[in-house]
């Protein structure tokens, strides 16, 4: 079972969509339980077969198997500490950038570690946390129409963790997962994604990644 933690969202929304799609049993996860609840109905509503549920981010977070954290970054810090009693020795996928909006223009906020998932890491030593889909699109994840064709940049630091987070994704169709090594390196993907909502919003296009040569 995979829970969302923020999955109220835009993000969230998308890949509960995604996932439900194949078949596996998601819940959206929320401060609010019963804005959780009525998303989630609102999903199946529109898709009759999909196993969706709404919940508190905590009670997501204490029933699910793998964890996604969609929240925005500003809440990062709180979400995680309320719910990390119940994500030890849980994969949990970071899917936070740290974008900052001015004046037409995207930035990434300044973080205390270098980047949101090694700050996540920090909050949660008990947890493995992986990073993945920061670079794509929720727009073209949540259109079951559109077949994403992108590469997703995996990193982490335990092997096992993203070996089970880049089978997941790769049975999602058009998208292949890349291996991008340690954690460390998430720094590299969040100022990536800064760059790749600049070039969307200067060429209105919804521009994606594809590693070649491998």
């Amino acid at each position: 079972m995979i829970g969302i933690i923020g999955g109220t969202g835009a993000e969230g929304q998308a890949l509960s969509v995604r996932f439900a799609s194949n078949g596996h049993e998601v819940i959206i996860g929320s401060r609010n339980e019963s804005k959780a609840k009525d998303v989630a109905e609102s999903i199946t509503g529109m898709y009759k077969k999909f196993h969706i549920q709404g919940m508190t981010n905590f009670n997501t977070a204490q029933n699910a198997e793998l964890i996604i954290l969609t929240v925005p970054y500003y809440s990062q810090k709180d979400v995680l500490n309320e719910i990390k009693p119940n994500l030890t020795n849980k994969i949990v996928v970071n899917t936070v950038v740290p974008l900052v909006f001015k004046n037409s223009k995207v930035f990434l906020e300044k973080t205390v570690v270098g980047s949101a998932a090694l700050e996540s890491q920090k909050l949660l030593p008990d947890s493995f946390v992986v990073t993945a889909f920061q670079t794509i699109s929720s727009e073209q994840l949540i259109d079951l129409k559109v077949i994403v064709d992108s590469d997703v940049l995996i990193c982490g630091d335990d092997l096992d963790a993203k070996q089970k987070v880049i089978s997941l994704i790769n049975r999602i169709e058009g998208l292949r997962s890349i291996d991008t090594g340690s954690l460390d390196n998430s720094i590299y993907i969040e100022n990536l994604t800064a760059l790749l909502v600049n070039i969307n919003k200067t060429n209105k296009v919804r521009s994606a990644v594809r590693i070649t040569g491998i």
